[in-house]
């Protein structure tokens, strides 16, 4: 699965964050602090299922408008953009709203009002902290026990359903949904460098899951430095930046020009 325009944040937001960590998207804008947003004092941040997206979207187009140099459109066409991957081809609301994956508001508010803090500092660090454990992997707490069963249920919205099983299991910081290609996913202990993966969220910190066609035999690599070779629209960069097929170190363009 590859989408354009998605940072790797977005990718998170649905593949680890949601315990899914998927492609690239462009990134979007958020408003900035002083109005009004879960930043200071707020409630915009406070979103439940069906207003995460349009939410993700408003943050991350505030901060393309306000760090990138040259952003190539306005925050508008950038919002609609951005929520439009982030409902319709990603399902991250669909998928927050399924009871298996046991949405937690408070986790999901606290989790954007780091990401809106970062994002108004045009802070190059923003994409460490969704990939991290203490970001948006905490909005969803799960209620598969470690060792359980964590297949998808039968649904329409295969993406959503999926997306909501991986995002499962209790204790996300050490435990995972480990997909198998016959079937029988089972939350697993996140993987040590050369174990197992389906995304990033299966491997230990500071590792990513080398799988960017999310098939069913990932390993877990320890990530790159920059120059090496490198996907766009995969975490596997220490600096979480690839550009023109290298890894580069992140600055303000590379964190913030959505849509490039």
């Amino acid at each position: 699965m590859t989408f354009t325009n998605l940072r790797p944040y977005t990718i998170a937001l649905i593949s680890a964050a949601l315990a899914m960590a998927c492609s690239a998207s462009s990134n979007g804008p958020s408003e900035p602090s002083g109005s009004g947003g879960g930043g200071n004092g707020g409630d915009k941040n406070a979103v439940m299922p069906g207003t995460i997206c349009q939410r993700v979207a408003e943050i991350q187009c505030a901060a393309e408008a306000q760090c990138c140099t040259n952003p190539g459109r306005d925050a508008a066409t950038c919002t609609a953009a951005q929520k439009n991957v982030c409902s319709e081809t990603l399902s991250l609301d669909d998928a927050a709203a399924n009871p298996i994956a046991a949405f937690d508001a408070a986790k999901a508010k606290a989790a954007l009002d780091q990401f809106e803090s970062l994002a108004t500092k045009c802070d190059t660090s923003i994409s460490a902290f969704a990939l991290g454990t203490s970001g948006f992997r905490t909005i969803a707490v799960g209620t598969v026990a470690p060792g359980g069963a964590c297949d998808p249920a039968s649904s329409s919205n295969k993406l959503a359903a999926t997306a909501a099983a991986l995002a499962s299991c209790t204790g996300p910081a050490t435990n995972a949904c480990l997909p198998a290609m016959t079937g029988g996913w089972k939350c697993a202990p996140r993987s040590d460098a050369g174990g197992p993966c389906f995304t990033d969220a299966n491997c230990k910190e500071g590792l990513a899951c080398d799988n960017p066609n999310l098939r069913y035999d990932g390993t877990c690599k320890a990530r790159k430095p920059a120059g090496a070779d490198c996907m766009e629209g995969t975490t596997e960069c220490s600096s979480f930046a690839c550009k023109d097929g290298k890894c580069v170190d992140q600055t303000k363009d590379t964190a913030y020009c959505l849509a490039q």
